[in-house]
């Protein structure tokens, strides 16, 4: 079973090239535009899905 992420990026185009490169290895269960929907997408997938994405190591880039 591969793991399952969540990808955010604020670039619109970036999701999709990471999504590319670790569909590999992973399940890409969606790609939203910034942190805030980030969160509440996981969140919503955790209510909503039969397997639900518990969130491993999460790496975000913050900015002021």
């Amino acid at each position: 079973m591969k793991a399952r992420v969540l990808l955010a990026d604020d670039h619109p185009r970036f999701p999709e090239m990471e999504a590319r490169l670790l569909e590999p290895e992973f399940e890409v269960v969606g790609k939203v535009g910034n942190g805030q929907a980030l969160i509440e997408e996981a969140m919503r997938l955790n209510r909503t899905s039969s397997s639900p994405i518990y969130p491993c190591p999460f790496l975000m880039e913050l900015r002021p």
